[in-house]
């Protein structure tokens, strides 16, 4: 599971991700994934190549802050989920 997200995000993005891991779903982080002197956009065009589901991760102000996650693939429409992270 390919997870993305803006900086500001990450804290609570990497724990929902940490969370997809311990239940035993890959989940791709740039954090984990990319390394000093890798090229960024290359790294994440590899991890989303791998994976079959993208999560986006937004501040949405029409639900009050939360964190607004969008559930994308290849086979399915995309769905919007708040989340409470």
């Amino acid at each position: 599971m390919f997870c993305s997200h803006r900086v500001v995000d990450k804290p609570r993005v990497e724990l929902f991700a940490r969370r997809l891991r311990e239940d035993g779903i890959d989940a791709w982080l740039d954090k984990w994934e990319i390394r000093p002197g890798d090229d960024v956009v290359k790294a994440m065009e590899a991890g989303l190549d791998e994976c079959e589901v993208g999560l986006v991760f937004l501040i949405c102000p029409m639900f009050s802050g939360q964190l607004l996650m969008v559930i994308s693939c290849c086979e399915l429409p995309v769905h919007p989920l708040v989340v409470d992270l």
